[in-house]
């Protein structure tokens, strides 16, 4: 079992990115804002917590990580 899920995206310098990450009821549970800039880390992390610092209970969620409004990838990460 993973304590976290670390999301990279190496090149990713300038642009703003966001990680969105939805239940299977399709309900957003938590909003990552990721730094960006030349000092930014290439990689961000969810601790499994919700927008409010709740565990979240075990299952599959969808990430979706967009950059300026555009969708740039997208998946499944499972809390077990």
């Amino acid at each position: 079992m993973n304590d976290y899920c670390q999301f990279t995206f190496p090149g990713l310098y300038y642009e703003k990115a966001t990680i969105n990450i939805y239940n299977m009821h399709n309900i957003l549970v938590k909003k990552i804002e990721v730094e960006t800039g030349l000092l930014a880390k290439e990689n961000s992390i969810w601790d499994g917590t919700d927008s409010r610092g709740n565990p979240m209970p075990q299952g599959l969620y969808l990430y979706i990580i967009e950059v300026d409004g555009e969708i740039v990838c997208n998946g499944t990460v499972t809390i077990a």
